[in-house]
């Protein structure tokens, strides 16, 4: 039995190595394509009549001032330390809002879970009463 486990274990251990390339293809796509997208970024989020210090400034905030692949790897530094950013609506951190978020969400799906087990329960309740009545 011990050799299950073991092999049982490798296993595991095999399909978790195969999900970080995935995970560095998912995030490389993301963060490529938001780079990439035509326009500036800073010109929406300032508009187009604001002082180029401020421009700049917001630039290396964002990281919008490296080379890609560098912001990237940055990005990802800080990804890897659970620093998600800051949201750009409310100026907080994304993994506050997230927090939040999650909360409500979770309390949604405990209470949508509920009234499914109970329309669950009254069915198969009713089941045999609605058959009864059709012979």
């Amino acid at each position: 039995m011990p050799e299950a486990k073991e092999k049982m274990l490798i296993y595991t251990f095999k399909r978790l190595l195969a999900v970080i390339p995935i995970l560095l293809g998912i995030t490389a796509v993301s963060y490529f394509l938001t780079r990439t997208i035509p326009g500036d970024l800073v010109a929406v989020m300032l508009g187009t009549n604001t002082d180029p210090e401020v421009a700049a400034q917001l630039r290396h905030k964002l990281n919008l001032d490296r080379p890609i692949l560098e912001g990237y790897v940055v990005w990802l530094g800080r990804l890897a330390q659970g620093n998600l950013g800051e949201s750009l609506r409310s100026g907080r951190p994304i993994g506050e809002d997230m927090g939040t978020r999650y909360g409500r969400t979770a309390q949604l799906t405990v209470a949508g879970s509920r009234g499914r087990r109970r329309a669950a329960g009254l069915v198969l309740v009713f089941r045999p009463v609605c058959k009864r009545g059709r012979r």
